[in-house]
C-alpha cells in the first residue's frame, strides 16, 4: 500500500484524500471536542459551549487543517532532500498517525499546534542551508512561541533549537539570544493584554504552575484495549523506522544527515515533553509530526516494501474499523 505513494502521479493525491475522508467521516456524524487546559487561552475563559454549538464549522476547519498539514509536510520532505521529488508517502503516513484514535479526528487544539510546529520545524531544517540564520531562527522560534500559547510545555523545546544551532555550526551567541527573544515575544504580547486587564500577576502564577506541573497519570481509561494495541503497534513502527534510519545514515549526504539528526532530536524532545507533562490521549498528536518524518524517510530508504505494505494496509483497516465501531456505539446511544 505505502509503496504506491512513492511516486508523484496526480492520482496519488485524490487517493490520499479519500483515505482521509474515510477516517474523518465518523467525526462529522458523532461530534467530539477537546481543548488543552495547559494553555494561555485557558486563562481567557473561552466559552467551550459556543464551540460545541458551531461544531460542524469547526470540524470542517479541523479536517482542512489536517490536509494542509499533510501537504506541508510532504513539501518539506521534498524541499530538504529527505525523499525524492515524486514521493507522496507522507500524506498517508500523517493522515494515519493523526487519525489512529477517534479523539484525534475531532475539534482539538493540537491540530492547530501541529500546523504551527510544521512552520517551526521548517525553519529549523532551513538552518542547514543558510549562512546567516538570524531571520530564520527568529521566525521559527516565534512560531514555537505561538504554539506554546496553546500548550505551555512546548517552551521546553528551546534546548532543541539550540541543539539544532550547534549541529549546523551557527554558534554565534546572537543566534541563541534571538531564538530566546522570539519565542518569548508572543508571551510579551499576551501579558501586555493581561496587564491591561489588571490580571497579570494572577495569570503569571497560573502560568508558572502549568510549566512545573508534571503529570505521570496518563488516562488509559479513556482508551479501549484495541486502541492501546494500535498505539503500541505504531510505537513499534516508529522505533523500527528510527533503527532503519540510524543504520543507513552513512548512505546519506552530509546535508541530509544533518537534517535527519535534527529530526531525531525533535522526536526525542517531543517524547520527553509528552512523558513529563501529558495526561490525555489527545496530546499524542504532538508525536505524530516528528513520527511522520521518521517513518516516511525510513519507508523511502528501504528497498523491499512488501512487508511494510502489509503492515500499513493492516493499520489502515484497523483504524477504519475502530472509527466506525465507535460511530456505531455512539449512534446506538443516541437512538437508544
Amino acid at each position: 500500500m505505502i509503496s504506491y505513494f512513492n511516486s508523484g502521479y496526480l492520482i496519488r493525491y485524490p487517493v490520499a484524500f479519500l483515505i482521509a475522508c474515510l477516517v474523518w467521516i465518523p467525526s462529522f456524524v458523532s461530534p467530539d471536542i477537546y481543548f488543552e487546559p495547559n494553555s494561555v487561552f485557558s486563562l481567557l475563559n473561552v466559552d467551550i459551549e459556543w464551540f460545541r454549538g458551531q461544531y460542524l464549522i469547526f470540524i470542517w476547519v479541523s479536517f482542512l487543517l489536517t490536509l494542509i498539514s499533510a501537504l506541508a509536510i510532504n513539501q518539506i520532505l521534498r524541499e530538504y532532500d529527505l525523499v525524492n521529488m515524486h514521493n507522496t508517502a507522507s500524506l498517508v503516513v500523517f493522515v494515519l498517525l493523526t487519525s489512529t484514535l477517534p479523539l484525534f479526528t475531532s475539534v482539538n487544539s493540537f491540530i492547530i499546534i501541529n500546523l504551527l510546529l510544521i512552520l517551526f520545524i521548517q525553519g529549523i531544517l532551513k538552518l542547514s542551508v543558510v549562512e546567516t540564520p538570524v531571520s530564520t531562527l527568529f521566525n521559527a522560534s516565534f512560531f514555537l512561541g505561538m504554539a506554546s500559547l496553546l500548550y505551555i510545555p512546548l517552551v521546553y523545546f528551546l534546548p532543541f533549537i539550540w541543539i539544532a544551532i550547534l549541529i549546523n555550526r551557527h554558534t554565534d551567541l546572537r543566534n541563541f539570544l534571538v531564538s530566546l527573544a522570539a519565542m518569548l515575544l508572543p508571551y510579551l504580547l499576551i501579558f501586555a493584554f493581561f496587564y491591561w486587564n489588571d490580571t497579570a500577576i494572577e495569570h503569571w502564577q497560573k502560568l508558572l504552575l502549568m510549566l512545573t506541573d508534571m503529570n505521570f497519570s496518563f488516562l488509559f481509561n479513556l482508551l479501549t484495549y484495541f486502541e492501546i494495541g494500535l498505539l503500541l503497534f505504531l510505537a513499534l513502527v516508529i522505533i523500527i523506522s528510527f533503527l532503519i534510519l540510524s543504520g543507513r545514515m552513512v548512505e546519506k549526504s552530509n546535508y541530509t544527515r544533518k537534517n535527519i539528526v535534527v529530526i531525531f532530536y525533535y522526536l526525542l524532545a517531543t517524547g520527553v515533553i509528552f512523558l513529563l507533562f501529558s495526561d490525555h490521549p489527545a496530546q499524542l498528536l504532538l508525536i505524530s509530526l516528528p513520527a511522520t518524518f521518521v517513518v516516511t524517510i525510513a519507508v523511502y530508504t528501504v528497498n523491499k516494501n512488501r512487508f511494510i505494505n502489509i503492515l500499513f494496509s493492516l493499520l489502515l483497516i484497523c483504524i477504519i474499523l475502530n472509527h466506525y465501531y465507535q460511530l456505531l456505539n455512539a449512534t446506538e446511544l443516541i437512538f437508544k
